[in-house]
Parts: C-alpha cells; sequence; structure tokens
C-alpha cells in the first residue's frame, strides 16, 4: 500500500523550524531533494512528492532570507515562484492558450473547463497581486496564510480533502489576492518534461492539474 514518504515529512518540518539560522533550511532542501529521489524510485509505494518540494521551496526562502551569500540559492528561488507565478497568471487570465501552454501535452482540458476555472478564481479570490519581491516576502505570503489557518481560517474543510491531501502529491505555491492569500496547488506528470529552457517557463509542459486553496478550506480546481 502506498505511504507517505517520512523523508518528505522530515524536509518540510526541517524548513518551517527557522530557529538554526540556515542550517534547518539546508537540511529541508537536502532532505526534500532525497524525498524525490526516493519517492520516484518507487513505483508508486511512496507519496509525499508535495510534501518534499514545499520543504525544498520554503527551505530555500529560509536559508536565502540567513545567508546572504545565497546567490544560486536565490536565483533557483525566484525561478520557482516566477513559475508558479506565471502559472496563476495564466489561470485567471482565462485565455486557453496560455493555460495549456503549462499544461502536459497529455491533458485534455476544454475551452470551456478552463474558461470556468478562471471565472471561479476570480470570482472567489479578486484580482492576483504583485508576484513576491524576494525571499523574505515570500516568506511572508506563507506565514499568513497557515497563520489564517491556525486561527481557524479553513473550520469547515471539504472532508478528507484538507490540508493532508492537497501536499501529498501537490506543490504548494503562497500568493495574494484582492482578498487575501491562497496556496496554489500543481500537479505534475510525471513523465512530461519542460518545454522551456530557463526563466517563469520552468513549469511549462509539465502540469497535469492546477487548483487554488483558500484559507476558508474552499478547493478551485481545473479538472473539477
Amino acid at each position: 500500500p502506498e505511504r507517505t514518504s517520512k523523508m518528505a515529512i522530515s524536509s518540510l518540518v526541517c524548513s518551517l523550524v527557522c530557529c538554526i539560522p540556515a542550517i534547518t533550511g539546508t537540511l529541508g532542501v537536502l532532505l526534500g531533494i532525497g524525498a524525490l529521489i526516493r519517492i520516484s524510485s518507487s513505483r508508486g509505494r511512496l507519496s509525499g512528492r508535495g510534501l518534499a518540494i514545499a520543504g525544498i521551496v520554503i527551505g530555500l526562502l529560509v536559508t536565502s532570507a540567513w545567508v546572504g551569500g545565497g546567490v544560486a540559492a536565490s536565483k533557483t528561488l525566484n525561478a520557482f515562484v516566477s513559475s508558479g507565478y506565471s502559472v496563476a497568471s495564466a489561470a485567471h487570465s482565462g485565455d486557453p492558450a496560455l493555460v495549456r501552454a503549462k499544461l502536459s501535452s497529455s491533458t485534455t482540458y476544454t475551452d470551456e473547463q478552463i474558461k470556468a476555472f478562471s471565472v471561479q478564481l476570480n470570482a472567489k479570490l479578486g484580482n492576483l497581486k504583485p508576484q513576491p519581491a524576494g525571499p523574505l516576502k515570500a516568506w511572508d505570503m506563507y506565514s499568513r496564510f497557515f497563520g489564517s489557518l491556525s486561527k481557524g481560517g479553513a473550520a469547515q474543510p471539504a472532508p478528507g480533502r484538507f490540508p493532508g491531501q492537497q501536499l501529498q502529491n501537490e506543490a504548494p505555491l503562497a500568493f495574494d489576492y484582492d482578498n487575501g492569500p491562497a496556496l496554489l496547488l500543481l500537479s505534475f506528470d510525471g513523465g512530461a518534461r519542460s518545454t522551456a529552457t530557463s526563466g517563469a517557463g520552468m513549469f511549462d509542459g509539465m502540469l497535469e492539474d492546477v487548483a487554488v486553496l483558500t484559507i476558508d478550506g474552499t478547493v478551485i480546481r481545473l479538472s473539477d
């Protein structure tokens, strides 16, 4: 039976524990990378890809915030966040061509599905605010989102869908909207490769589904 990778869980925990500057963040990144390798080679026996990716992202945030010389980490983080923001922007635009550029060639979403997804996002969240500038601002997005949850923001989540399932195999990226922060959840096609070479197109051609999780537990999903 499928079980969640303990290494993926450890990666996220280490990245969230910022009491030891740089060290815990770096450990979170290394554990996350190790977890992704083990999950990929487990032939479906291990899950937790989203947890591992979240551990890597947050670990990079923590490390780059504390280590002034972390130029490479900052560049990787910026490319990751920019790529996620590009997906969020495409989803909000409702333009089928822009959204399909992010999706794996194996997906079969119709124009109507893509436009309906966009309408729901805009109705629930309002406009997408500018991309977080720098690691501290990006970290603030995560802090605000999870801080709202701890105060009861998701008092009535959909049964069985929050928070565990969203973070099992989906990479979460926090962005700000008119109506507050939300998590962009990205599901990757394991067999797809990016159609872009660098920059904000890191996820182009790699996604099999896109969803947004709001602080009240609402999940808006392209595939629904």
